[in-house]
């Protein structure tokens, strides 16, 4: 990266160490939250949309991992966004009165799971939009930049597996299949921060880093 100057590397070394380390905090926070410490769970609430919107806007416009360009920046920060937004709906839909009536249950249930799948839709769309904008981008040297889109794959894969419950896996076997999907998310967002943090130590110390798509 001898060709780009010191400000724009600055911008980018910022960008991804503050950005890194919120990621390595979140992915910590959920780790240690779906091992039985809860009250983290709360700091990776706000750790987590705090990492997707430093990435989208970057520290300095030139930190930004989508360059700053319009639909991919409003994807990766709306991701951000959704992040706090989910539980909260969540817990205000669990919040409404069930109502009266012999269908009322049924109802209310019909619309948490629409809710759910609305939800769900949106991160997903925003994330396939972000992954492919950082990507395009090329801000980020290759093949670090396609780490998100192994990310989302991964968080696809961990949201199939709790289907697995519909097979012919004993009872102990699925308790660890549920217990891994759980954990897979947050394995990811550590391994984005400490890639982030890497990427900002070698830019530091001016070690080459590939720029080969």
């Amino acid at each position: 990266m001898n060709d780009v100057d010191e400000d724009v590397l600055a911008g980018r070394r910022r960008t991804w160490m503050v950005g890194g380390l919120l990621l390595l905090t979140t992915g910590l926070a959920w780790t240690l939250s779906e091992l039985g410490i809860a009250p983290l769970g709360l700091l990776g609430l706000v750790t987590e949309p705090l990492a997707f919107i430093v990435f989208a806007i970057g520290l300095g416009r030139e930190g930004s991992v989508t360059a700053r360009h319009p639909v991919g920046t409003i994807a990766l920060a709306g991701l951000g966004v959704l992040v706090v937004a989910q539980p909260l709906v969540r817990m205000m839909l669990n919040g409404m009165p069930m109502g009266e009536g012999p269908q009322a249950s049924e109802q209310y249930a019909v619309m948490h799971q629409n809710v759910g799948i609305a939800l769900d839709v949106t991160a997903l769309v925003l994330a396939v939009v972000a992954a492919v904008a950082i990507v395009m981008a090329g801000v980020v040297p290759s093949p670090w930049r396609w780490l998100p889109v192994v990310a989302l794959i991964v968080a696809l894969i961990a949201r199939a597996l709790p289907l697995l419950r519909h097979g012919p896996l004993t009872m102990d076997a699925l308790l660890t299949v549920l217990r891994t999907a759980n954990l897979l998310n947050p394995l990811m967002l550590l391994i984005l921060g400490a890639a982030a943090v890497v990427l900002a130590a070698r830019s530091l110390s001016r070690l080459p880093i590939s720029t080969v798509a």
